[in-house]
């Protein structure tokens, strides 16, 4: 028993065909697709087929016709035997289905359904392949944009704004990426160009990068008074991925450049004052070579929905980082571990609890690097980029929140969907271990996420609470407004 379209109006029909050879005979020749056929024991033949609405149900073929066994406003798909002559089905659960029992004496009893004349199968136009020509990936007529998306705006400082663009070939085995940000130049982006290769099991790629880097500035010693600068990483990198399975993967990436430091206005004017100025740039005057190799694990089995984001499974991800400047002798290593746990709501569709923690420090070296947290993302007690609070050579955190899909309370041609945020976090950043005690946050968040087709627009508030610690922020409640990709 099987299902098949090979009929004139194109629909899924039942078709039985003998083992031991002879044509396939057709059983049904209803404009309808039907689905999931099974034999019982004793010799009956059930299946399941739409009705108007959307919904499922499980009809029985006999030689008069077809009869409805069932009258549910969930949907019912694969039937299979179960005990004393009943079935098991799966029950339409929302966005997902559970396993139900449906007994012998709850099948309805209907009158047979006649079949109405069955017309031949419609016929398919027919191409000759003799003067074919191999597919080329790298042929420009292949390869088509997948997305470009970007907004920027100017003003004295200069030009800000953030552009994300892919483009791929039709298998979609390779493809280009191009991700910047702009904080007022061409000096001050952070992006990189890359080319991923995906026809093997082996994903590589390579990119040109410019990456821009805070810093708690040691190079002074330790008895200099600490200050954060900006290092400008640029060059090339190199990445080899490496799949395990489904959800899990080994990543290596090497990468070649320089590095250039500079300093924050602020900052230049501090250190002018202190007589530390000429000393700094004495040592920190040009570019100087750099690599850095970067070992990833990583298992990941978040789902996602189309209108809100992440919605349910889990994800770990290992970074270690070893850095080394050959001229000066420096080198230094960080290490990294992320984890999230998102739980799906049944009450509403898209509504989750979402659950990430993460610990990451620095090792080694006057030039190591620091940790800067997205507050928006971590600790969102902390204002933006305020460096006292999350800059650091060591951090932890942990979040919990709370998505609730508004659209049956809020609906507009303006936005796709309006999702209530409760949340709390609870982490801190340091240059020292120390510091993670005496810098502790805890906070609750409070708003809403916006969505615009692929962006999302948040906006939320958070409350810090006072545990023995100071306040990172004056006014009761720090705003959080972000726009962002959906996905990411």
């Amino acid at each position: 028993m099987y299902t098949s379209d090979a009929t004139s109006h194109g629909h899924f029909n039942l078709f039985r065909i003998d083992p031991s050879g002879g044509d396939p005979v057709r059983l049904t020749t209803e404009d309808r697709d039907e689905s999931s056929p099974t034999i019982t024991p004793d010799g009956r033949l059930f299946f399941s087929t739409w009705r108007p609405g959307g919904h499922t149900d499980l009809w029985e073929w006999t030689s008069q016709g077809v009869e409805r066994r069932t009258d549910l406003t969930a949907g019912v798909v694969q039937p299979c035997p179960g005990p004393d002559g009943g079935l098991w089905v799966l029950l339409q659960d929302g966005p997902a289905h559970r396993p139900a029992l449906v007994k012998q004496k709850e099948l309805l009893d209907t009158a047979a359904v006649p079949q109405p004349p069955g017309a031949p199968p419609r016929s398919y136009a027919t191409t000759s392949l003799d003067e074919s020509s191999p597919y080329q990936s790298m042929n420009p007529r292949n390869w088509r944009p997948d997305a470009i998306i970007g907004y920027f705006g100017a003003g004295p400082g200069g030009i800000y704004g953030q552009v994300y663009g892919q483009a791929s070939d039709k298998l979609r085995d390779h493809s280009l990426l191009l991700s910047a940000n702009v904080y007022g130049g061409l000096k001050e982006t952070d992006g990189y160009l890359a080319y991923m290769n995906q026809g093997g099991r082996i994903t590589w790629g390579a990119a040109a990068f410019h990456m821009l880097r805070p810093n708690l500035d040691h190079s002074l010693g330790k008895d200099a008074p600490l200050f954060s600068s900006e290092e400008r990483y640029y060059g090339g990198l190199f990445s080899l991925r490496y799949p395990f399975g489904k959800f899990s993967y080994v990543q290596l990436d090497q990468a070649v450049g320089a590095a250039q430091y500079s300093l924050y206005r602020p900052t230049e004017n501090f250190l002018a004052n202190s007589g530390l100025l000429d000393e700094w740039r004495s040592l920190n005057d040009r570019a100087r070579f750099q690599l850095e190799s970067t070992f990833r694990l990583g298992y990941d089995t978040i789902r996602y929905h189309a209108l809100t984001g992440p919605i349910a499974g889990n994800s770990v991800l290992f970074e270690t980082v070893g850095g080394f400047q050959p001229v000066k002798g420096q080198t230094y290593a960080t290490f990294r571990l992320d984890a999230e746990h998102y739980v799906p709501l049944p009450l509403v569709e898209g509504a989750n609890v979402g659950f990430r923690g993460a610990v990451g420090t620095s090792l080694a070296g006057d030039y190591g690097r620091s940790f800067l947290l997205s507050s928006f993302d971590t600790l969102r007690g902390v204002h933006l980029n305020d460096a006292n609070w999350l800059l650091g050579r060591h951090y932890f955190f942990a979040k919990s929140e709370l998505q609730v899909p508004l659209s049956f309370l809020l609906r507009s041609p303006l936005f796709s969907s309006v999702e209530g945020i409760v949340g709390m976090d609870f982490g801190a950043v340091g240059d020292t271990y120390q510091d993670l005690w005496d810098k502790r946050v805890l906070d609750v968040a409070l708003g809403a996420n916006i969505a615009f087709g692929p962006l999302v627009l948040r906006l939320q508030w958070a409350h810090d609470f006072d545990i023995g610690t100071p306040l990172p922020a004056r006014q009761a409640w720090v705003p959080n407004i972000s726009l962002s990709y959906l996905q990411l």
